[in-house]
């Protein structure tokens, strides 16, 4: 296809084009092959191999996200005019400084991710500052009316997106879930077959509220008992305190903090038995599928998670379930579920089988990147 006349796309942003951010990676690099893709990109951040995002001081990060975006401004006024401009996560601040140029000078169309909500992350999810603050209702009233600037929002669930529209109070066709971007050349199938001996069970995050990371070592206390089952944890965030708490005198987890790259998290994933999802009480819990569930089925590893909204949702497709529900935030349950699979390594097998299909059906990028694809498509469509 000649791309110049599909598309002239503008990719604009302020995002790290890292493994760290898989997602924004996959769907950029997918787009300069798909159409005729002008990128303006102004980090926000940066992240030095490890992982961890430098620390500034409140003013020079303020400081620092003007510059950024002025720059970012400029440059888009002062380039060729296209007729999309897809803005990856974060986004709120490029449209609503885009929405400062004079008409001309701005793309067409804007297509925003609207991947992670700041205002929720802040104020519902880690509770960081009070709901009726100042400070939260400016921030709300920005998120919103950068949601309403953009002519569509993309979403990771459909159950993400009835969320967005009541919070914000838009509607709710303005939101289009697609599936997020993986690296399948990293996380690629590999064939599970159990060895015997030591079951391994694994979880990789960022130690946020909906993982419910209490949960999991509630239950490894549960089976400590248990001197072949063998739990791993691997990073740090948010609820680290309280996971450092939870392994007072616990022998049967493994814990280390440091930032993974994908390959190694790939084969981390590889060498488990069993793999371990969400467990939250945080009503984010309820309507999102992680990125480490598109990890764990890709490879195809049997998974243990917590029984959400989403899940329900995905499940109700007279298939298999993909992965082993669990009530969330209930320890005895989750305890329960790992100890039944790593005596049964076949039921393991049957659930690696599953993840996998599932990835394969609902998640790869052969599902989801079209699905982008067509969605700037009508957005230039709509503009002409």
């Amino acid at each position: 296809m000649d791309k110049q006349a599909a598309l002239r796309l503008l990719v604009v942003g302020v995002y790290q084009a890292t493994d760290a951010y898989p997602n924004t990676l996959g769907r950029v690099r997918h787009l300069k092959d798909r159409f005729d893709t002008h990128v303006i990109n102004e980090p926000l951040w940066t992240t030095p191999e490890g992982g961890s995002v430098s620390v500034r001081s409140p003013l020079r990060t303020l400081w620092r996200a003007l510059a950024v975006h002025v720059r970012l401004a400029w440059r888009v006024a002062t380039g060729p005019r296209k007729d999309v401009a897809y803005i990856p996560y974060p986004a709120i601040g490029v449209v609503l400084v885009l929405a400062l140029l004079p008409r001309g000078w701005r793309p067409h169309r804007i297509v925003l991710d609207g991947f992670i909500s700041i205002y929720d992350t802040v104020v519902n999810d880690r509770r960081l500052w009070r709901p009726g603050a100042l400070r939260s209702r400016m921030l709300w009233a920005l998120e919103r009316r950068a949601f309403r600037i953009a002519d569509i929002v993309v979403v990771d669930t459909p159950q993400s997106g009835d969320f967005y529209a009541q919070i914000f109070r838009l509607p709710s066709k303005r939101f289009t879930p697609i599936p997020l971007a993986t690296n399948e050349l990293v996380y690629a199938p590999r064939p599970y077959r159990p060895t015997g001996g030591r079951c391994r069970v694994l979880f990789i995050g960022t130690l946020i509220p909906l993982h419910g990371i209490e949960t999991i070592a509630g239950a490894a206390r549960m089976l400590a008992g248990r001197t072949d089952v063998q739990f791993r944890v691997l990073g740090d965030g948010h609820d680290a305190p309280k996971l450092q708490a939870a392994l007072e005198g616990l022998t049967n987890i493994a814990w280390e903090r440091r930032w993974h790259s994908a390959a190694e998290l790939a084969e981390e994933i590889a060498q488990s038995d069993i793999c371990l999802g969400i467990f939250g009480t945080t009503d984010k819990t309820q309507r999102v599928c992680p990125y480490k569930l598109y990890a764990y089925a890709a490879l195809g590893r049997a998974t243990v998670t917590g029984d959400t909204e989403w899940l329900r949702s995905v499940t109700g497709e007279k298939l298999d379930a993909p992965f082993y529900a669990v009530p969330v935030n209930d320890a005895h349950a989750l305890a329960g579920a790992i100890e039944y699979l790593a005596d049964n390594p076949t039921e393991r097998e049957r659930l690696a089988r599953g993840a996998n299909d599932f990835f394969g059906k609902f998640l790869a990028n052969a599902v989801s990147l079209p699905v982008l694809d067509s969605l700037l498509m009508e957005a230039c469509a709509g503009r002409r």
